[in-house]
């Protein structure tokens, strides 16, 4: 059906395949930020069904202006079940069709992406290059090794920024080809200083770091199983596996990998064009000059750096889920394992490294995941959809804040937002409708994130996506209050802002400032008052110091008053922060303390535990 309107947009309005497509591309792009963040050493995929309708969507941006649609086109192509039907006859008859198209449209910088993948270059040469085209296909294909741009604007320009900064420290220190052996050389030596280990007949069994060393090792078949977990879970080892051309460790049908035509035995993981990328992160998270806010020291960074190499050595070796079970002893009558289950009854999985050689990550959108291996770096911050919550959170904690406090009926609000969760009415009250975040509120909001953030907020659209969901009401009853009741503590807020409203004031003290009971009915028995009077004269001739002793005052109280109440009414009443400073003593009638007010540490309020 796609295939059809896009082809055939002249026919009918092209706005409702433009607006489908740009809301698909949106869904997706906010589905691999979630996947990805749940995922680190994780692949974002589709399936089958789904890869070919962005296959015909791929169409559609080829036929379209470069410039506009070069990042819809390069994150697709980052997608590995859309990356293996490129060359096949998706349109029945019609093999290698987006090469052709790009090749008829004359969308060079399609060309040169799509000639990336190993079948499509391979039929491109069957079929003469298809001849005719008016682009050089011949020489494209020649230079196929170079790297696929797959990084958005946002991030072009923060990689800049890095080799900007690193260039000149790169250049002296003999080229990225030195850069690149120092860190090899550094994995070696942090591997030698802390090897993996296992235990053979009772004594511990330093392993070798080479695979030559390791095969001569006379293990047996569970001790080399050991060993062979051991490699798998060592940081450093598994970084300089996926940086070894060729990786002996690999595993002989490993997909995504670079094959010697000489010798196909010899295999090794695509990371040869992102070697200057890598050195330049390499050097910025070894930079000591470069510290971030965070607090990140460099041996932190290079850890991290580090374990992201790693994980790039065993992406594939995650891709199988298991069922989780149950720790503890089988029932006898027990015929299946017993089996975590979720809040719904279903049976929770869990991913799990297969323990076989290295399947390591593919080579499209590298780079991409080369950015989650720098840390807290002051050229480079990521913005993540945690971030984003943070942000939405922040929004409405401070516009509930302020609707509250100009809200007469919120006592009304709260019984009907109560009777409505517990389904004892059908709808919520207009009441409650009325205090709704606008949508002009919600565009405002974006307006300033964008401000806030630039590059990092616009190059990822599901960012905006993400903001438009989560204050989406879909019924015209719908409220956010109700939906953000406990997801971002609105309930408390109106709890809070009801209790400062039926707090007691005395009259004519205006609301916010202290106040000060002097009747003996508000606070205390007057048996009690009287003895917090006296230690108070006695306390007050002292008063803590920046080093927190006690130091002589000649001062002593001119005005006490006297409260019952919790630590937080004390000292709201008093007009101070929640943790002030204060005087604990014996009353007469238990505890009473003494919280000073904000204008004199002499004045206050004296309030007995409730």
């Amino acid at each position: 059906m796609l295939n059809y309107a896009e082809r055939y947009e002249y026919l009918h309005d092209g706005r409702h395949v433009y607006d489908y497509i740009s809301n698909k591309m949106a869904d997706l792009e906010s589905r691999k930020v979630r996947f990805e963040e749940m995922h680190r050493n994780g692949v974002f995929d589709v399936n089958a069904d789904e890869a070919r309708l962005l296959f015909y969507m791929l169409k559609y941006f080829i036929r379209r202006s470069q410039q506009d649609f070069q990042r819809q086109i390069t994150f697709l192509l980052s997608i590995p079940r859309v990356t293996s039907i490129l060359h096949q006859e998706v349109t029945q008859g019609q093999s290698n069709e987006l090469l052709q198209l790009a090749l008829r449209q004359r969308n060079h910088m399609a060309v040169e992406h799509l000639l990336h993948f190993p079948e499509v270059r391979r039929l491109a040469v069957e079929n003469n290059y298809y001849d005719g085209s008016g682009i050089d296909v011949r020489q494209l294909v020649q230079n196929h090794e170079s790297s696929m741009v797959a990084l958005t604007s946002y991030e072009q320009a923060q990689l800049d920024l890095l080799e900007n900064k690193y260039r000149g420290q790169i250049a002296r220190l003999g080229g990225n080809h030195r850069v690149f052996l120092s860190l090899k050389e550094e994995l070696h030596a942090r591997y030698d200083a802390n090897p993996a280990i296992i235990m053979v007949r009772g004594r511990p069994l330093r392993l070798p770091f080479s695979y030559a060393e390791f095969q001569r090792l006379p293990l047996s078949v569970a001790a080399k199983r050991d060993a062979l977990k051991a490699y798998h879970e060592h940081p450093d080892h598994c970084a300089s596996r996926f940086l070894s051309k060729p990786n002996l460790w690999i595993h002989p049908r490993a997909e995504y990998v670079e094959i010697d035509e000489r010798y196909p035995h010899l295999r090794w993981a695509a990371f040869q064009p992102y070697i200057p990328m890598m050195c330049c992160f390499w050097l910025a998270a070894s930079d000591g000059s470069a510290i971030g806010p965070e607090g990140y020291t460099v041996e932190q960074r290079k850890a991290l750096f580090i374990k992201e190499l790693a994980g790039f050595a065993r992406a594939h070796n995650w891709d199988r889920t298991r069922s989780v079970i149950v720790a503890g002893p089988r029932l006898p009558h027990q015929l299946e394992p017993l089996y975590l289950l979720d809040s719904q009854g279903l049976i929770v999985s869990e991913e799990f490294d297969d323990g076989e050689p290295d399947k390591p990550t593919c080579s499209i959108g590298l780079n991409r995941r080369i950015f989650q291996s720098l840390r807290d770096h002051p050229l480079f911050s990521p913005l993540t959809i945690e971030h984003i919550d943070e942000e939405i959170r922040g929004m409405v904690t401070d516009y509930f804040k302020q609707v509250f406090k100009t809200c007469p009926h919120l006592k009304a609000i709260k019984d009907n937002i109560h009777a409505f969760i517990m389904m004892e009415v059908e709808q919520l009250s207009e009441e409650v409708v009325a205090l709704n975040i606008s949508t002009a509120e919600v565009d405002e909001f974006i307006r300033v994130l964008h401000a806030r953030h630039g590059g990092k907020f616009t190059a990822n659209i599901g960012f905006e996506q993400h903001i438009r969901s989560t204050f989406a009401l879909h019924v015209v009853s719908a409220s956010h209050i109700a939906n953000f009741y406990e997801s971002y503590n609105v309930g408390q807020l109106l709890e809070e802002e009801i209790s400062r409203q039926e707090r007691p004031r005395s009259a004519g003290v205006p609301e916010g400032g202290p106040i000060f009971f002097t009747t003996a009915e508000e606070g205390g028995g007057a048996v009690g008052q009287a003895a917090a009077l006296r230690s108070i004269t006695r306390r007050a001739s002292f008063h803590q110091d920046t080093d927190e002793e006690m130091v002589p005052t000649v001062r002593s109280p001119r005005r006490v008053s006297f409260f019952q109440g919790t630590d937080a009414q004390a000292c709201a009443l008093a007009g101070q922060n929640p943790h002030p400073e204060c005087f604990t003593f014996p009353s007469g009638e238990g505890e009473a303390r003494m919280v000073p007010s904000s204008s004199d540490p002499l004045e206050g309020v004296v309030f007995f535990s409730v």
